[in-house]
């Protein structure tokens, strides 16, 4: 599954006994595509469920790494924050585009003499203690203020308060900073738990990344526009964004002009 579905799955399973039995009763529910929050982490574990968490990519033939661990003959690496990986799952490259397959694909030699192929992934994560822990996608950093801010770190801590499992953090455009994070996510079900506060969560983004990473705003959105397998869909939502700002600055175009018709006909 990916995040979104296991999560619905967990709704259902803290609503109706019956549902959660049944989850209970499977031996391990593998979660990938994205990474999962510590708050469905703790809905699992209080429900009984055996999550286990998969990272892997078309690249590699899907999963290649189970809770933090590699499978088979997979290794991993860190190199210049970004996760590698390699292994007998690897695609030999892209058809017909040899130019992305040599950005995306690297070989090294060890000190064995023996070649090694290497796939950059494009996303950051850390190995601690031997565990791989993906921390967001490189190229999801924006520049504020000179300070580089992880758009996937700020959604990993708002998805940790009750009612925004589904945020998104999204970039725009400052005058006067550059660039600046605002946090999109789905009109709260009426049936559902409140809504953790904004400023609230806003103070917590500010205390753990910084004054550079806390959302200036946050707004709602009907449905998450989401890609086939369940993920966001950056693309729809940054465009958006980009019409509700041209609207906003309609608006206050509008308001302005009026205002000055009202200053010329006293």
């Amino acid at each position: 599954l990916v995040p979104v579905q296991f999560a619905r799955l967990l709704e259902l399973a803290e609503q109706d006994p019956d549902a959660a039995e049944r989850l209970r009763a499977i031996d391990g529910v593998l979660v990938g595509g994205q990474a999962v929050t510590l708050e469905v982490r703790r809905r699992a574990h209080a429900l009984g469920v055996r999550l286990r968490r998969s990272y892997g990519m078309t690249e590699t033939a899907g999963g290649c790494v189970y809770d933090g661990v590699e499978i088979g003959d997979t290794r991993v690496r860190i190199r210049a924050g970004e996760v590698q990986l390699a292994g007998p799952s690897l695609a030999l490259g892209y058809i017909g585009d040899p130019v992305l397959t040599a950005e995306k694909f690297a070989e090294e030699v060890g000190r064995d003499g023996v070649p090694t192929r290497w796939y950059r992934t494009g996303d950051a994560g850390e190995l601690l203690g031997g565990m791989l822990t993906v921390t967001g996608r490189l190229d999801r950093v924006l520049v504020s203020g000179g300070v580089n801010v992880s758009l996937d770190e700020i959604e990993r801590i708002a998805r940790e308060h009750a009612g925004w499992d589904s945020a998104v953090a999204v970039r725009v455009p400052d005058a006067e900073w550059g660039e600046r994070p605002g946090l999109v996510v789905e009109i709260a079900d009426s049936a559902g738990a409140a809504r953790a506060d904004f400023d609230a969560i806003r103070a917590v983004i500010r205390e753990r990344l910084g004054a550079a990473a806390a959302p200036e705003w946050s707004t709602e959105i009907d449905r998450m526009p989401r890609l086939p397998g369940g993920k966001p869909d950056l693309r729809a939502i940054d465009e958006w964004i980009g019409r509700l700002r041209a609207s906003f600055a309609e608006t206050r175009a509008a308001g302005s002009a009026a205002a000055h018709s009202q200053e010329d006909d006293a």
